[in-house]
């Protein structure tokens, strides 16, 4: 017996037509079928002659994650029909798929039997520990790439919401002032309106009483008063208070309300008096 597999596929078919132990050793699985299951004991070798499947990891949810795709040729449960542990992860038929399944005892049989069939396993061994290598170096080139894009969306992404949060500042500060120009717009109305009819009603007044006083050069000494009172000029509470101690030492029996009324007087309007 003599194997010289030009690709694994053909290697599996000559070796299940040439090997009389294999007869009953090809198990069928429909699409979607569990081959092997995680967490579970295996004592055989599974080699996909047909069909394609997954390996798939549970995450913390419970949820298988897809992590691996195997086709024709590829050998399943190496790892824990190796080293004798449960099956590490999922394997699941994504379509109708053809396995040869080899037992331990069965295997070792067939090593020891047929140096050929050693060396096709070893070829298969190694082959699908090469395809597995490279998936894993792609794997790993691929989530640095995928970490770069990701850190550099981030960035974009921190700058985007620093210029948002920037923008939100200066509307609602925009809004705030538009806010505030309203409102002083409506109490500088409602201010206005009294202050103007205060003003013409005291302008009215004034002129009511000047007329009465009959100010001008025959005015009389209450008219002249008057006309005083009108121009009395803005005193600092310094001033006042510095006017009410003179006042005070000039007039010592004057109530303090009324010093106060006489500090607010011209010098004009004592010498009418």
């Amino acid at each position: 017996m003599t194997f010289r597999p030009t690709d694994q596929t053909e290697a599996l078919r000559n070796l299940v037509r040439e090997l009389p132990e294999f007869a009953s050793s090809t198990d069928d699985y429909k699409s979607g079928s569990v081959i092997l299951e995680e967490g579970e004991p295996n004592d055989r070798l599974f080699v996909l002659a047909e069909g394609r499947a997954t390996l798939g990891k549970r995450d913390e949810r419970g949820e298988v994650v897809e992590v691996d795709a195997f086709g024709p040729g590829s050998i399943l449960g190496l790892t824990s029909f190796w080293m004798r542990e449960p099956v590490f992860a999922q394997i699941r038929a994504t379509t109708d798929a053809s396995c040869i399944s080899i037992e331990r005892s069965v295997f070792d049989e067939l090593v020891a039997k047929y140096p050929e069939f050693a060396r096709l396993v070893q070829y298969l061994f190694v082959s699908n520990l090469s395809d597995r290598y490279r998936h894993l170096v792609q794997s790993h080139v691929e989530r640095a790439r995928l970490s770069r894009q990701l850190e550099e969306e981030r960035n974009q992404l921190r700058d985007t919401l620093s210029k948002l949060e920037t923008a939100t500042k200066r509307l609602i500060n925009q809004e705030k002032l538009a806010t505030m120009g309203q409102l002083l717009a409506g109490i500088a109305h409602e201010i206005n309106n009294p202050i103007g009819a205060l003003t013409s009603s005291s302008k009215a007044a004034e002129e009511a009483l000047a007329a009465f006083f009959g100010l001008g050069k025959n005015a009389s000494s209450l008219g002249k008063s008057f006309y005083e009172g009108l121009n009395c000029p803005y005193r600092s509470a310094d001033e006042k208070g510095d006017r009410m101690e003179a006042l005070k030492g000039k007039y010592p029996d004057f109530k303090r309300s009324f010093i106060r009324k006489l500090s607010q007087m011209t010098e004009i309007a004592f010498e009418i008096w």
